[in-house]
């Protein structure tokens, strides 16, 4: 176990999907549009709970709110990005590697260690969700997902396994690199809770679970 905070959490349905091009995001090399690798996931991400509870582009307008399963706006997927040294997994020295990476708060990157980075995608817009810089994800430009480099404010997340609270490996986290370093703790990306809701990255260092339902 690495990180235990008590919280009521949420567990989020993922299912896998094939390789997609990315051809809006932002990209580090001119005229090489950005890749999501063929691990990438695709689906409505929804909580398990009685009211099925998903990642939603409300109206169309960028902000992410908790819609019900099966509305629109809620193709969203996920890729892992080679942040640090071409690697999509999280450094620090004081484990060996040559770099701290992804956070400015080394003691996340100490505590995080080899968990992977990645990135939300809004498939229909190809865009990414990040940070309006005040605890609030929504949607901005993706990172280059063969380079590791670029994207809008607060697009790179850690996926983390929290023994006790997650059910199993199927199920991780979502720690907010952009927010965390903010805050000098863990801040991680969570469902609103109701339907319409503004989804948010925690203050208190709760989370929300989330599952690949095709596994």
């Amino acid at each position: 176990m690495r990180f235990r905070q008590p919280a009521v959490r949420a567990v989020i349905a993922l299912s896998a999907l094939g390789a997609v091009t990315v051809p809006g995001a932002t990209s580090a090399v001119p005229g090489v549009a950005p890749v999501v690798p063929a691990h990438a996931l695709s689906h409505e991400e929804c909580n398990l709970r009685i009211q099925q509870l998903c990642l939603d582009n409300w109206t169309r307008g960028g902000l992410i709110r908790a819609g019900q399963q099966g509305w629109p706006n809620e193709n969203f997927g996920w890729g892992k990005v080679p942040r640090c040294n071409g690697h999509p997994i999280v450094l620090d020295k004081r484990r060996g590697d040559t770099a701290n990476c992804p956070f400015a708060t080394e003691k996340l990157d100490f505590t995080y260690w080899h968990d992977t980075v990645f990135s939300f995608v809004y498939k229909p817009t190809r865009q990414c969700i990040g940070s309006n810089g005040s605890g609030r994800p929504l949607l901005t430009s993706c990172p280059n997902f063969t380079t590791g480099q670029g994207g809008g404010t607060g697009v790179i997340q850690v996926r983390n396994f929290i023994s006790g609270q997650c059910q199993n490996r199927n199920e991780v986290t979502a720690l907010n690199r952009y927010e965390s370093d903010a805050r000098g703790h863990e801040s991680f990306l969570k469902d609103a809770g109701y339907v319409g809701g503004l989804d948010y990255y925690s203050s208190d260092q709760s989370w929300t679970c989330w599952v690949s339902a095709n596994h």
